[in-house]
């Protein structure tokens, strides 16, 4: 999972930068049947997580994604969802799963990246559950 051959850089400190995210186990908490990845540039600071339950593995859940102020419509949040994709398909994940706030720039966000409606938040009001296929790309 190595970024290093994208072509994608951006301006850091007045330079040329090549974001290239790490994916790092994280370790505690009530994780019981649940495995969670941090993908993070420390460079950037800019992270996002997926995380899957040992009964199903072919869906994949994307959350507490983070891109700072500094870095923010300049492409490093694509990069960084695609990066989890990626990952996503190499665990053989079928389905990646997110929430969202309805009706933001973050929603909108995720349908241009092929996000589709799945249903309402069970517990949040004005939250929805997107998702998208990895099997159709």
């Amino acid at each position: 999972m190595d970024n290093s051959e994208s072509k994608f850089t951006i301006i850091r400190n007045g330079e040329p930068y090549t974001p290239c995210f790490k994916m790092l186990p994280i370790i505690g908490g009530n994780t019981t049947g649940k495995h969670r990845f941090i993908m993070i540039d420390e460079n950037i600071r800019s992270s996002g997580c997926i995380h899957y339950y040992d009964d199903d593995k072919r869906s994949m859940f994307i959350s507490e994604l983070n891109v700072t102020d500094e870095f923010r419509r300049k492409g490093v949040g694509t990069l960084l969802i695609q990066t989890l994709e990626q990952m996503c398909r190499y665990y053989h994940a079928s389905n990646v799963y997110l929430w969202v706030k309805k009706d933001t720039w973050a929603h909108e966000w995720y349908k241009r990246l092929g996000y589709e409606y799945l249903k309402d938040h069970e517990i949040e009001e004005n939250v929805i559950w997107m998702v998208k296929s990895l099997n159709e790309e």
